[in-house]
């Protein structure tokens, strides 16, 4: 899976229904430096001016995903980075300074990149963010704004929320507002079970035929959990395989207005 080569890309296939996630983590010097394996992570080293990258990917039962460590050697290195990253039919938005999203055709969070930490060799916190730009992730290393203590790791990841057995679907703050209106204007009832399964449909297939038959066969889960989600101003979801109803706060990394 980790690419031979810096500037390859890392793909893992759908399975289970789920979206095919690519990761192409670039290299800022005209060479593509070829990987060296170490304890399960791909090592590339000089992938830009005194900076090492090492890789890591992993499939878990319920989510996939890729580790950078970008290992900046001294106060030349670079305080931007540029990855790609892509989750087949989604579309990438900016949630904050440290998380991008990515969201499904019906506004559904799928998976993410994050700005995890960065610290200096004496574990000083060095400041990181993320942005977006033409496509590329950028990420921003604010490394020469204080005196820090070489080398400085730092280390984005990249995640799609399904793995081997499981997927995780994060309904956004207003549409988990619009389910639970929508399911109690029905007045409950077959009518309120029809709209609690209307759901399902912003969840690729087999899960979205697995969920509607969660709802449909055990409705009071799915709207407890829409409730809560509602009054703690936070975000449904829906995992699957075997269906089950969840709610997070506002300020799980998943959760978007």
């Amino acid at each position: 899976m980790l690419p031979s080569s810096i500037g390859e890309d890392i793909v893992f296939p759908g399975d289970n229904g789920s979206p095919t996630m690519t990761i192409h983590i670039d290299s800022a010097g005209k060479e593509k430096p070829k990987a060296r394996l170490a304890q399960g992570m791909a090592v590339y080293e000089n992938t830009a001016d005194v900076t090492d990258t090492v890789v890591r990917a992993e499939k878990r039962d319920d989510s996939a995903g890729v580790e950078a460590f970008y290992v900046l050697k001294n106060r030349n290195a670079p305080e931007q980075f540029t990855s790609k990253f892509r989750i087949e039919g989604a579309t990438l938005e900016q949630k904050d300074p440290q998380t991008i999203l990515a969201l499904n055709p019906h506004g559904v969070v799928i998976g993410a990149v994050s700005a995890s930490w960065a610290r200096d060799t004496a574990g000083k916190q060095v400041p990181i963010s993320l942005s977006v730009r033409d496509g590329k992730i950028i990420t921003h290393v604010k490394h020469r704004s204080q005196k820090y203590q070489y080398p400085i790791v730092a280390d984005p990841s990249y995640v799609r929320n399904c793995g081997r057995i499981t997927c995780s679907f994060y309904f956004t703050r207003r549409a988990t507002k619009n389910l639970k209106d929508t399911a109690a204007a029905a007045g409950g009832g077959a009518a309120a079970i029809l709209a609690g399964a209307a759901m399902c449909g912003a969840i690729p297939v087999p899960g979205s035929a697995l969920c509607a038959a969660a709802v449909l066969a055990n409705y009071l889960p799915a709207m407890y959990n829409l409730t809560a989600a509602v009054n703690r101003k936070g975000c449904f979801v829906v995992r699957t395989p075997p269906t089950r109803f969840d709610n997070v706060a506002s300020t799980n990394r998943y959760c978007r207005y």
